[in-house]
């Protein structure tokens, strides 16, 4: 007999005994699958059996029978080992994710495929990024008396799957072929993220069917932001910026501003706050401030798992207009009937808007043109 047949269904051929023969019994495995068949006018006779596993090995039992009134009369069998060709093999088994899993790793297990469909010679664990596909995380498990160029099969996958991290690991185990639990701890993950997370199944035909699942990392505590920073937009304005780090969670960020008690104060009041929702909103305009004074705004970040520590900037807003002057007079000079004394006080502090450099003003007379100094 030739091996491997091609299968699933195999034909099996044979020559007639010598002698008289009513029939012949054919079976696989033990009886498992029997079939009889009366011989036929010829020296070859043929029996198909369907429905065979890929890959697997099967026993053919030949027995020649010789019916009649009397026990019918049995040769002695003739027996003999044949395989069915492998094809790629089904998905594997059980695929889920332990309960023991964190924020930046996830442990995921599962089985042999049912339909192996040939001998098993690796599976290559993936987690991406959904919906984006990006891949965060890699293991290959490799059989430890395969050739190299299962590994080379498995390394050309991941380059196509744009899946070469640093968070990439290689395994090998003496049991692809056993009905035993295969593990893997995918690292180098992020918080809070949904991945899809897939097994690719190997044996001697190459790759076979994949099964995936999705699944989502734990939350963790906010991180630290970065370059906080307050600049100043139009009048009464500052416009606050700043780099969240790893995205955790819902993510809220709290900005808070206070102003200076006074141009030559060193302590602060508080003015406002407002929160921001959503990580992704990394910016927020304060309007309605004093012109030219000093404010001090802190930004902190949220999770469900905890705040991060604030963030503080100082900045001065933009220059404008100065309010008006305080205590205007104007009177008779005491030494002078022809002069008149004007006295003035500068803004208030809160009003100057700016660095006052000098005053002008307007005079006239009855009967003459507006003058101006």
């Amino acid at each position: 007999m030739e091996s491997p047949y091609p299968g699933p269904e195999v034909t099996i051929k044979f020559n007639r005994s010598n002698g008289h023969v009513d029939e012949y019994n054919v079976s696989l495995q033990t009886g498992e699958s029997k079939q009889v068949i009366s011989e036929k006018d010829g020296g070859v006779q043929s029996v198909m059996f369907s429905n065979l596993t890929p890959g697997a090995f099967y026993n053919v039992t030949i027995v020649a029978v010789i019916t009649g009134p009397n026990p019918n009369v049995l040769s002695d069998p003739y027996q003999e080992e044949f395989r069915v060709k492998a094809n790629s093999s089904g998905k594997v088994d059980n695929l889920k994710v332990e309960d023991a899993k964190g924020s930046r790793w996830l442990d995921v297990s599962w089985q042999k495929p049912t339909n192996p469909n040939g001998k098993m010679t690796g599976y290559l664990l993936v987690a991406q990024v959904s919906p984006t596909g990006s891949c965060a995380s890699a293991i290959s498990v490799q059989c430890t008396d395969c050739s190299e160029g299962m590994g080379d099969i498995q390394t050309q996958k991941l380059k196509t799957l744009n899946c070469n991290t640093s968070s990439n690991q290689t395994t090998s185990s003496t049991h692809l072929n056993s009905n035993t639990k295969f593990t893997g701890n995918l690292t180098g993950l992020l918080p809070d993220l949904l991945y899809k997370v897939q097994v690719y199944p190997y044996n001697e035909e190459g790759e076979g069917t994949v099964n995936q699942i999705m699944n989502t990392t734990k939350e963790e505590a906010a991180e630290p932001l970065h370059d906080v920073m307050a600049v100043p937009g139009g009048v009464g304005q500052l416009n606050v910026t700043w780099i969240p780090g790893v995205r955790t969670g819902k993510t809220n960020y709290t900005v808070t501003w206070e102003e200076k008690y006074s141009l030559t104060s060193d302590q602060f009041t508080l003015v406002n706050s407002t929160t921001i929702t959503g990580y992704d909103n990394q910016m927020h305009q304060i309007n309605g401030l004093l012109s030219y004074w000093d404010y001090r705004v802190s930004v902190q970040a949220s999770a469900p798992l905890g705040a991060s520590d604030n963030k503080t900037t100082t900045a001065t807003t933009r220059s404008s207009e100065p309010g008006q002057v305080q205590t205007l007079q104007l009177t008779p000079d005491e030494n002078d009937a022809s002069k008149l004394v004007l006295t003035f006080e500068c803004p208030e502090e809160r009003e100057r808007n700016g660095n006052i450099s000098k005053f002008m003003y307007n005079s006239s007379t009855a009967n003459s043109e507006v003058r101006e100094d």
